[in-house]
């Protein structure tokens, strides 16, 4: 599929490519062997790598099929690519991305129907992400010299899970249906982003883990976007512009893709 998209995109059409997760396809089991996992980091790599030879910067999170390691190895597995889960960068002026990734459980009509990966369950996963997300009081890396929050800054929050509440996070195909369908976003998540300080510096929450959840919605005044799977062939292509006026960050544009069969 990469090889597809590579061919479809214009060279120089693009500023920098976003990746949400699951770039790997791990099973989600405590017995795979060593030489399994590093099977797998291997496909970690070589995804990357040959995004890179599409488009520099490749920024990155990892997913619930993704290696462990991506949730704490070093940031670069290739060059000119990042590793963003649990960091912040700033894009441009005015412009910050958040990363973070992994998954929560899923559920239907309140039974369990996939585990999460590495968060256990959902209290799991907000005490990881909660100190990330506290924008009125950051926390490192936020609170760097660097990438300190500033009072006109628009953030891009990247996760792998998406937010309970949304479209975006609902499996309505292979283990749900479009009556009863599967649950999985996180509650906190979606809790989260409908604080007041959030919703004043997230302007847009990108995210993947759903293949069938591929779409646009809202929370607030977030836009949420799933762009779907790449292996099912799905990408989006996104425009964001800056305010002259109030200098914050805005959507202008977003293309929804197709590679061909």
């Amino acid at each position: 599929r990469v090889q597809q998209l590579k061919q479809q995109v214009t060279p120089g059409s693009i500023d920098l490519i976003l990746l949400s997760g699951d770039i790997a396809n791990m099973p989600m089991r405590n017995d795979l062997s060593a030489d399994e996992v590093r099977k797998f980091e291997k496909d970690v790599s070589e995804v990357v790598q040959s995004l890179v030879e599409i488009h520099q910067p490749v920024l990155f999170i990892p997913g619930n099929h993704d290696p462990l390691s991506t949730f704490s190895s070093p940031s670069s597995v290739a060059t000119s690519a990042v590793n963003v889960h649990g960091k912040c960068v700033r894009l441009a002026p005015g412009l910050l991305l958040m990363g973070f990734g992994g998954a929560v459980p899923g559920f239907c009509q309140g039974k369990q129907i996939w585990n999460g990966f590495p968060y256990e369950n959902d209290s799991a996963f907000q005490s990881e992400i909660e100190p990330f997300l506290n924008l009125k009081h950051p926390e490192p890396p936020l609170s760097d010299d660097i990438h300190s929050l500033h009072e006109e800054d628009s953030v891009l929050l990247m996760t792998h899970i998406g937010p309970h509440g949304s479209d975006t996070s609902l499996d309505r195909s292979d283990h749900g249906s479009p009556e009863n369908p599967v649950e999985a976003g996180s509650q906190f998540l979606g809790e989260a982003l409908k604080q007041a300080e959030v919703q004043r510096h997230v302007f847009l929450h990108i995210h993947g883990h759903i293949h069938a959840g591929h779409g646009r919605s809202q929370l607030g005044r977030v836009d949420i976007i799933n762009p779907g799977s790449l292996h099912e062939r799905r990408y989006n292509l996104l425009t964001l512009t800056r305010s002259d006026a109030t200098k914050r960050w805005s959507v202008s544009t977003v293309t929804s893709c197709c590679l061909p069969e």
